[in-house]
Order: structure tokens, then sequence, then C-alpha cells
């Protein structure tokens, strides 16, 4: 048994347990990303980001390509600079070093007057191609992937703002819903297809005439369901009229017992 705190003649290694502690904090860095990322489950319910959200989710597949593209032409560049000013450079010493700095690189981070105090002819035609290839192309792509994903989800669904997504929730109960079965104008329709007297122009304005009947009845029973609420509403208020004169009549009898005398 090891007592705590420890004697200052006791020698305690605590070396793997500091370790443990590191790797234990460098997964609680990594749990902390994945669980703010979670708040994007939540914010689809919402219409105002829920666009966002499918946006994000439409590019998934294009974003990973483009970056297996990106991190094959980086580990390429990143090789041939280590190659060139790992030596002289202690950006380029390592591979790993190479390509954190070809990253500064193409976020605009970069110093010409070194590379070219070095190698002023090759380093330059490697920072040209880079630049032209993570700049001028990678860049544009990326912005060019996530425009695509955006109007692919604009037309898909209607943009709604928060102001009226809140007014709709507010509304919610008061709105009725009526779903139409449309069984029997199917059947109709096959029994109009199977018998074969009209074609060609016929089946295509009976299928109008369908529609258009179809659409009609959806408006006549949206009609009635409003006329049922309001009539349900109506008749509440004077059952509400009807019984306060009751009470009312109670109360006066209850006090003035000649009144009605």
């Amino acid at each position: 048994d090891i007592s705590f705190p420890p004697a200052d003649t006791d020698f305690v290694y605590l070396s793997s347990a500091g370790n443990s502690i590191k790797s234990f904090k460098y997964l609680l860095g990594f749990n902390s990303i994945f669980t703010f990322f979670k708040i994007l489950k939540y914010l689809s319910h919402i219409p105002m980001f829920a666009r966002l959200v499918k946006v994000l989710g439409a590019c998934v597949e294009d974003v990973a390509a483009f970056l297996i593209n990106c991190g094959i032409a980086m580990i390429a560049f990143a090789g041939a600079f280590h190659l060139t000013y790992g030596n002289h450079m202690f950006e380029f010493a390592t591979m790993s070093e190479s390509i954190l700095t070809l990253y500064r690189y193409s976020m605009g981070d970069w110093d010409v007057a070194q590379l070219q105090s070095f190698q002023p002819d090759i380093g330059i035609v490697y920072f040209m191609g880079w630049s032209l290839l993570a700049i001028c192309l990678l860049l544009n792509m990326f912005v060019g992937i996530i425009m695509e994903s955006y109007d692919k989800v604009n037309e898909e669904e209607e943009k709604i703002s928060l102001r009226d997504f809140v007014k709709s929730k507010l509304a919610g109960d008061q709105l009725v819903d009526v779903v139409v079965s449309n069984r029997k104008d199917e059947e109709e329709q096959e029994e109009f297809g199977a018998d074969g007297s009209d074609g060609g122009k016929g089946g295509e304005g009976g299928k109008g005439v369908d529609h258009k009947m179809r659409d009609d009845i959806e408006l006549v029973l949206a009609a009635l369901v409003d006329f049922r609420r309001d009539m349900k509403m109506l008749n509440k208020r004077v059952q509400q009229m009807t019984d306060n004169d009751r009470h009312k009549s109670h109360l006066t009898t209850k006090h003035h017992p000649g009144f009605l005398e």
C-alpha cells in the first residue's frame, strides 16, 4: 500500500497515471465536439435551421470525395517540399510539418522570400503550383459543392422563417387537415382505361376532369369542416349565454321572491 501523500523518501512512479489522464483528456476533447454536433439533430426540427442541416447532409458524399482528392494532392506537394527544403527550413523538416505548412499556405500564410533564399527556382515552381491548385481550384470546388447542395435542398422544400414557424405552431390546434380517399376515383379511372372506347386525348381529358372533381370535393369538405367548427363554437357561445341568463334569473328570484309576481 502507498500512503498519500507519499513520504519525501519514497519514490512513486506516476508516469503511467499521467499518460492515462492525458489520453482521457484527449478523448474528452473529441467527445466535446461530437456532443455539440448533437445540437444539429435538435435544430433540424426548426425550419430555419433545418435547411442548413439538410445542406450539410446532402453534401457529405461529395465533400468526402473532395477531401480524398485534396489529401492526395497535399501529400504529393508535402513530399516535394520536404525533399527540397527539409534540411534548410523547420517548416518542412518532417512530413507532418510539411502538410501543416501547406495548409497554412492555402490560407494565405506564406513566406516567399524564405523559399527563394534557399531554392529560388524549384521553390517558386512548387509554390505557384500549390497556390494555383489549392486556392484557385480546390477551394472554389469546395464552395461549388456547398452551393450545389444548397440549390438542391432549396428546390425540394419551401423556406419557412422562424416567425412563420412559431405562428403555425401557436395556431396548430385551430387547423384541421382534410384527407380525401381517392380509391373510388382510381377504380373509375381503371374501368375507363380498360374500356378502350376513348384513347389519347380523351383519356387525358378524363384524367383532368377527375383531378378537377377531386379538388372540388376537397374544397367542399374543407368548407364543411370549417362550417362544423364554427357551428360548434356558436353553439358553445349560445349555451354559455343561456347558462348566464338562467343563473341571473335564479339569483333574482332568490333575493327578491315577489319580483316575478
